[in-house]
């Protein structure tokens, strides 16, 4: 199997990118941090020779406001592939694209259309944590030596988390399965959950803008 991996030197990508070669796919990278390719999403090319794209390649930060970036490399690019590519893409999504209250949620909701439009697959994920991830897990587990964690609110907004392994099962799956919407559920925790399994300090700080009470 030919593939092609955007994001591939992501958190998610690196990984995904690691399991399809050990099951000896040919895979193609696309990462602007790539230094032998170092194109982003707007630059790909139709390629028939190619049986998947899973388009990783995303702006991740749920809080960030600047709704122009973030819907040019959510959105646009998302909408370019999955024209050039239809069923043949696989679009990684968040859980929070079912809330549509920030420009990242908006964006990812917008990409999953554009994907369903031509046909392509979605796999929605909820906080994915594990070996060079940034949830609030990874976040707090390399805290762990101060004693002591930054909160924003109260701590008691919950989230779903799942390791990277079972989001790179989710990929895999979607390339056998006849399912357009793939959902990947793990384990709901709240902030402070997090805070005392670990036996941390909490520092708090006030809640981001787009800090849902429930969500991902």
């Amino acid at each position: 199997m030919k593939v092609m991996v955007t994001g591939s030197h992501g958190f998610i990508g690196s990984h995904l990118v690691r399991a399809l070669r050990s099951a000896d796919h040919i895979v193609e990278e696309i990462d602007i941090a790539n230094p032998t390719n170092p194109y982003n999403m707007h630059d790909v090319l139709i390629d028939e020779s190619l049986d998947w794209v899973f388009h990783l390649g995303a702006h991740t930060d749920a809080q960030d406001e600047r709704a122009e970036e973030i819907a040019d490399a959510n959105v646009t690019a998302t909408a370019r592939l999955a024209r050039l590519f239809g069923p043949r893409l696989i679009l990684a999504s968040s859980l929070m694209a079912r809330l549509e209250n920030s420009p990242y949620a908006i964006s990812k909701a917008a990409a999953e259309k554009f994907t369903d439009l031509y046909g392509g697959k979605v796999v929605r994920l909820p906080n994915v944590y594990g070996p060079g991830g940034h949830s609030v897990i990874d976040k707090f587990a390399a805290c762990a030596p101060l004693g002591s964690a930054p909160v924003r609110g109260d701590g008691t907004q919950i989230r779903e988390y799942v390791h990277v392994d079972a989001a790179v099962d989710a990929f895999i799956t979607a390339t056998v399965t006849d399912d357009k919407m793939i959902v990947v559920h793990g384990v709901r925790l709240k902030v402070m959950d997090i805070v005392n399994m670990m036996h941390l300090k909490p520092n708090f700080s006030p809640k981001g803008r787009f800090d849902p009470e429930i969500g991902v």
